[in-house]
């Protein structure tokens, strides 16, 4: 799934665990984390521009660094380390992390029906357990795009009703000047008698 859908899911999970907005940041944040290991794109696509060799680190390593058990333990270490309820938020890490897994198992293809994204959940020590759907559906399908606007609504209506919303894991001043133009909206909309 997109990074975008990984952080909402993520932040939907943080939103029942955390208790304070660091936790709940932690615990988002973990969530998208996996993702780093396709960073080795930036290199793929610059190393030619500067007259460097060809290379496929994004072919190479993603999926293949944090997409497993190794990813999940290393990423809720990190969260744990960086709050003071660590088994709560480092569970929570863990649980983030494999929702992020089953995701990507069940809706991040590519455009072909054999371009499947595997999970190996035991690389990069081994790929005994690589896990593989064939009904895995594109990443542009309408299930991805329908569960992403269903969980930005919710984004939307967390805003109006307890004062925060998805923004909170980037920016506390972000979070703060979209729950305000939200909740302000609302209040002139029902105003209006429309509700």
């Amino acid at each position: 799934m997109s990074p975008v859908t990984h952080f909402l899911l993520s932040w939907v999970v943080a939103e029942g665990i955390g208790r304070d907005p660091v936790e709940r940041r932690v615990i988002t944040l973990a969530g998208i984390a996996p993702d780093l290991d396709g960073l080795g794109v930036v290199i793929d696509v610059v190393s030619p521009w500067v007259g460097g060799a060809v290379t496929a680190f994004y072919g190479e390593y993603h999926h293949a660094l944090l997409h497993g058990l190794f990813g999940a333990a290393l990423l809720s270490m990190c969260a744990a380390a960086a709050v003071r309820r660590k088994t709560v938020v480092g569970l929570g890490a863990f649980l983030v992390v494999h929702l992020h897994l089953l995701c990507d198992l069940v809706g991040s293809r590519g455009t072909s029906p054999w371009d499947l994204w595997s999970v190996s959940y035991f690389a990069p020590f081994s790929k005994v357990a690589t896990l593989q759907w064939q009904g895995q559906w594109p990443l542009n399908a309408w299930p991805n795009i329908v569960m992403t606007v269903l969980l930005i609504a919710l984004g939307f209506v967390w805003a109006v009703r307890f004062g925060r919303s998805p923004l909170a894991a980037i920016s506390q001043n972000a979070d703060q000047v979209f729950v305000e133009t939200v909740q302000g909206r609302w209040r002139r909309f029902r105003m209006r008698g429309h509700v």
